[in-house]
């Protein structure tokens, strides 16, 4: 046996903001691309809250250089503007929409574009708790559904936390200070996601 692929598998990996492909799934991207799949890492914002500045987002060319170090073929971004995470969702931009509010349907037409064109065999998106229950992970596992469903994409897995992680995080993190985390939370409230990659 030659060692090559005897099959080789378009993977989409459908993330929320650039740097979620490196912190949720980085290590499945690399591994996949490494045995000679093609992979593409799709994010359906550029990571910013504010308009996005005439030379692009910083955060695309990240997402662009994380790509190349993990082995993905491509990246792109659907064009979406982060929500952010809080109580409150702040207005659109004036040259875009918050992910949080968009129309699921008219995201799920963009990321099906990009199925299309890559002949995705499988797609990889958020569990319906979105991971950990940001708005845009939320909207992320709706929109990757419908694109799935719309294209007929065969496979479609989903990226999870697992609770006991999360737990961890949350207990690290919440005796300090500079931490965002709400300390009105118990750790035992966090839920599991339900999905798994």
């Amino acid at each position: 046996m030659s060692g090559r692929l005897e099959y080789v598998s378009s993977i989409v990996f459908f993330h929320a903001h650039p740097d979620d492909e490196s912190l949720l799934t980085g290590g499945s991207i690399a591994a996949l691309s490494a045995a000679g799949h093609d992979v593409t890492v799709v994010c359906a914002t550029d990571g910013l809250m504010s308009a996005c500045p005439d030379s692009g987002s910083p955060r695309v060319a990240e997402l662009r250089a994380a790509a190349r170090v993990l082995g993905a073929a491509r990246a792109a971004t659907l064009g979406y503007a982060d929500s952010g995470k809080g109580p409150i969702l702040y207005p659109d931009p004036d040259d875009r929409v918050r992910f949080a509010r968009v129309d699921v349907d008219e995201a799920a037409g963009r990321l099906s574009d990009v199925l299309d064109d890559v002949g995705a065999d499988i797609l990889v998106h958020y569990d319906p708790a979105g991971a950990y229950h940001h708005p845009d992970h939320l909207r992320t596992h709706l929109v990757g559904a419908a694109a799935a469903e719309r294209t007929g994409t065969p496979t479609v897995l989903e990226a999870t936390i697992p609770r006991e992680l999360l737990v961890s995080f949350h207990r690290l993190v919440g005796g300090c200070r500079s931490s965002r985390t709400p300390r009105s939370r118990s750790p035992e409230g966090v839920r599991p996601g339900v999905g798994s990659t």
